[in-house]
């Protein structure tokens, strides 16, 4: 100004209030004749708001730039004919550049047609043109490289000062690890869903209330009930009844996280009201938690099995009966008619021996001898025909019997037996009495043939409404895989293991066997009446 020339500049200026304003001078001196300046004339225009807009605007701008650069996902800007405009260092990345600048010098054609899958393109830019704005447009671009990969997108119009639309701009995300995973999540529930269906055994998948929100083909067949119908009861009211408490305990433990599975063979209820025999598998399925979240329920009909299994129980039972039977009569012949031949026999020898005085001493030797032999095969016939069967189990019930076979056993064998039992032993029926004498036959002729063992013990009690017998030695042990083979082995007298545990079985009762370096032990516990107990 000092100069006289036109003077266009900003100033800070001071109020009197302390404020102070920014504004934009113009003027030019007003000079004389002789050219010097006598006074200036000029405007003054407060600019403060728009100083302060513009360096809003700046800052804004900044921002922007910064979010620009550094956000996680992809933001591009493209022209009307889908030219690439800029592009930030993420949209990079994604489509496989090394840098913002080498996509955008990279793309020279359509972006449009670089990025786009040619099966989404058409849609995408239909849809563009039509909306303003177009927001989680899943699609598939290509990368540098042509490998394919998943994208959402969000994307809209820019439209300048005077109306029109100069370009787009938009987000891009990176989807393609959430979309593999939902692929191989889906491929996962394909593969379920046709194990689920096309199972040969019944699946329910069972929520914590017992109720079967979901079940296959093979269950609903099973039972007679529709998918709706099994949803809308809880598995109990389809479980025969006296097998309802079993199966709840373990569920319960299922739901309180006090086991992972349970395995149980139960009866269930068809919609008809027939009972149907069935293999239940159960395991529990938790959340990301670890809190229950549903039971998977497997059923195998087993019902055939069943029906099998009682049948081959009925005839082994048979098979036993007759088998008892049959001893009951060879030891009545060997008895009645052998035996008595013997004894016969045996007179008419000793009378001979009282006139051998005219016999020469070879004669006489030989009907000595006779005469021994014969009392020798009476007495072997009569122990033959009472371990077939003894008639003091009949005559004189279970514990007379017993003392009578364990001393003719410690004498047979010098093995020493130690029975216990109540002084009075109650009549029991015939075929437990005879069971269980048949153990203990079995299992001392065991200890004898196998064991080594020089000592027995026999224990025979009672408990509430049942009968124990145990029988233990101190030998080596079974041989190794005799009880997974189900003891099969057949000893000279009986069936072994195998048949004892089927006479048990017969009876309803339970028999264990425990055995090892130190000896074997044989527990045998059958049922008795409550007038018996």
């Amino acid at each position: 100004m000092s100069t006289g020339e036109p003077y266009d500049l900003e100033l800070e200026v001071v109020r009197p209030d302390g404020t102070r304003r920014q504004t934009h001078a113009r003027g030019a001196a007003v000079r004389d004749a002789d050219g010097r300046i006598v006074r200036l004339h000029g405007t003054m225009q407060d600019v403060t708001e728009r100083k302060a807009a513009e360096k809003a605007i700046l800052e804004a701008e900044s921002e922007y730039r910064k979010i620009f650069e550094e956000a996680m996902d992809g933001i591009y800007r493209i022209s009307l004919e889908g030219r690439v405009l800029a592009a930030n260092p993420a949209m990079a990345r994604i489509l496989g550049f090394d840098s913002a600048q080498e996509a955008v010098s990279a793309i020279t054609y359509s972006a449009h047609q670089l990025w786009i899958d040619p099966n989404e393109r058409s849609h995408f830019i239909a849809l563009l043109q039509e909306c303003e704005a177009v927001r989680g447009y899943e699609c598939k671009w290509k990368r540098k490289d042509g490998t394919p990969i998943w994208v959402s997108v969000n994307c809209r119009m820019v439209r300048g000062v005077d109306g029109k639309t100069p370009y787009y701009e938009g987000l891009v995300e990176d989807i393609s690890e959430r979309k593999r995973a939902e692929e191989a999540l889906r491929e996962s529930e394909e593969r379920f869903r046709a194990i689920f269906e096309n199972a040969a055994m019944g699946i329910a998948l069972v929520d914590v209330h017992g109720h079967p929100v979901e079940s296959n083909a093979v269950l609903q067949k099973m039972l007679g009930y529709t998918n709706l119908e099994l949803a809308g009861k809880v598995f109990t009211e389809f479980t025969y009844p006296d097998d309802v408490r079993a199966d709840w305990d373990l569920f319960t433990e299922l739901a309180d996280g006090k086991r992972d599975q349970y395995r149980i063979e139960k009866r269930f209820l068809q919609k008809g009201g027939q009972v149907v025999w069935g293999r239940l598998h159960v395991s529990l399925v938790r959340n990301q938690k670890g809190e229950f979240k549903y039971s998977i329920k497997m059923v195998e009909d087993i019902s055939e099995h069943k029906r099998t299994t009682e049948a081959l129980r009925q005839l082994s039972g048979r098979l036993l009966r007759s088998q008892d039977a049959e001893r009951r009569r060879i030891a009545r012949e060997l008895h009645d008619t052998t035996a008595q031949g013997l004894a016969a026999l045996a007179i008419n020898l000793s009378v001979v021996k009282d006139s051998a005085a005219d016999l020469n001493p070879r004669a006489r030797a030989c009907v000595s001898e006779s005469l021994g032999l014969a009392q020798q095969c009476s007495r072997e016939i009569r122990t033959l025909s009472y371990l077939l069967h003894p008639p003091l189990l009949e005559e004189a019930g279970l514990g007379s019997a017993l003392r009578w076979f364990v001393d003719g056993y410690a004498n047979r064998t010098g093995i020493c037996v130690d029975l216990e039992m109540p002084p009075e032993l109650t009549r029991l029926p015939g075929e437990i009495e005879l069971a269980l004498y048949r153990i203990v036959q079995e299992g001392l002729t065991n200890i004898h043939l196998h064991s080594g063992s020089k000592r027995a013990h026999i224990c025979l009690k009672w408990c509430p409404n049942q009968a124990v017998l145990t029988i233990a030695d101190e030998g080596r042990g079974l041989p190794p895989g005799l009880l997974q083979r189900g003891g099969e082995r057949v000893t000279k007298r009986g069936v072994g293991i195998s048949g004892m545990r089927e006479r048990i079985r017969q009876l309803g009762g339970q028999f264990e066997v425990a055995t090892g370096s130190n000896g074997t032990t044989l527990t045998a516990t059958v049922s008795l009446g409550k007038d018996q107990a």
